[in-house]
C-alpha cells in the first residue's frame, strides 16, 4: 500500500493534513519558512517547470482541476534535459493525488481505436514524446486536439467488446514530457498547448543526491 510521508501530505488531502499541526504550526503563515511546508517537492516542481512563476500557475491550474474537475483544452509539455523531474511531476506527485485515475501511454495507444483508457482519467502521461515519427506526428496532433476540444467522450471502444455509445465526462489532462523540443499544434498561436522548459537536472538544481530527492516525493 502506498504510503506518503511528510513531503506530500500537503498536496493530498489537506484539510485533515492540517488537523495534526499543532497551534504553533497554524499561527504561522505558509510559506517557505513554515515547518510543515514540502520544501524538496516544490523546489523540484519548479524546476521542471522553468521557474517558481511556472510552478505556481500550473499549480494553480491543478489545484482547480481537482477542486472542480471541470474540463480543461489545456495540455502541458515538459521539456527539457534527462534527469529535471519532468516525468515526476505525474509519477512522482500527482498520480497519488488522483487516487488511480492516471494512465502512461504510448503514442501508439493515442491513434488506437480502442479509446477505453480516456475512461474517468485526470492526467495521461505521454512520455518521451521525441520520438514521435514524422509520419504519426500529424495524427499525434489531430488526435489530442479532439480529445481536450471536447468535454464529452462520444462512444467508447474496448477490445473484445461491442462499441458503447453513451456519453462519459471528459475531464483528462494530457502531460507530455520530451527531451528535445516538440511542437504538438499547428496553429502559429496555439493557446491550449502550455511548454515548460527545464534546462538543468533536478539534482543539480537543488544540490542535493538523487536519493534525496526520490526520498521526499516518492
Amino acid at each position: 500500500m502506498y504510503r506518503r510521508n511528510k513531503e506530500q501530505e500537503v498536496f493530498y488531502d489537506p484539510n485533515v493534513y492540517k488537523k495534526t499541526w499543532d497551534h504553533a504550526e497554524l499561527s504561522k503563515p505558509f510559506d517557505i519558512n513554515h515547518p510543515r511546508y514540502p520544501k524538496i517537492t516544490m523546489a523540484a516542481l519548479a524546476n521542471a517547470c522553468g521557474g517558481e512563476d511556472n510552478r505556481d500557475r500550473f499549480l494553480a491550474f491543478m489545484r482547480r482541476k481537482y477542486s472542480t474537475r471541470e474540463h480543461s483544452p489545456l495540455f502541458f509539455i515538459f521539456y527539457g534535459v534527462p534527469h529535471s523531474f519532468k516525468t515526476a511531476v505525474v509519477n512522482g506527485v500527482f498520480s497519488k493525488l488522483s487516487h488511480g485515475r492516471f494512465a502512461t501511454i504510448t503514442p501508439s495507444l493515442l491513434l488506437d481505436k480502442y479509446n477505453s483508457w480516456q475512461l474517468d482519467k485526470d492526467l495521461v502521461l505521454i512520455d518521451e514524446a521525441q520520438y514521435i515519427s514524422p509520419k504519426d506526428k500529424p495524427k499525434i496532433i489531430g488526435t489530442i486536439n479532439a480529445i481536450t476540444g471536447s468535454s464529452i467522450i462520444n462512444g467508447v471502444r474496448k477490445m473484445y467488446s461491442d462499441i458503447a455509445n453513451d456519453i462519459y465526462p471528459q475531464r483528462l489532462t494530457f502531460i507530455v514530457t520530451t527531451n528535445e523540443p516538440v511542437n504538438l499544434t499547428n496553429e502559429a498561436n496555439e493557446r491550449r498547448m502550455v511548454v515548460f522548459e527545464s534546462p538543468v537536472k533536478v539534482s543539480k538544481a537543488l544540490n542535493m543526491a538523487d536519493t534525496e530527492i526520490a526520498a521526499a516525493v516518492k
